[in-house]
């Protein structure tokens, strides 16, 4: 599987020696023996049951100064100059 996954993700062998990726279950209660500098999520709006349990670990697990960042799409069409609104086809 490690060749497959260099296919896709040719970068994996240039990380540096100081960066750790972690890979888990977010939904489940974590249990990590160190806090990070980062915690990121993306993508996940439909697959969070209870967001206010994760983004409380993500900060419990986030060391002082750290960041928590949190990635998804927006779905509501809108326009800076007003020119989608209620009357406009793909609003509705």
């Amino acid at each position: 599987m490690t060749q497959k996954l260099h296919a896709y993700m040719p970068c994996l062998h240039r990380v540096p020696p100081n960066v750790k990726f972690e890979v888990d279950d977010c939904e489940e209660p974590w249990t990590f023996t160190e806090k990070f500098d980062v915690v990121h999520a993306r993508y996940l709006a439909a697959a969070i049951q209870d967001w206010p349990k994760l983004v409380s670990q993500a900060f419990q697990f986030t060391k002082p100064g750290g960041y928590a960042e949190f990635q998804d799409y927006d779905l509501q069409y809108y326009s800076e100059d007003g020119t989608t609104n209620d009357d406009c086809t793909s609003t509705r």
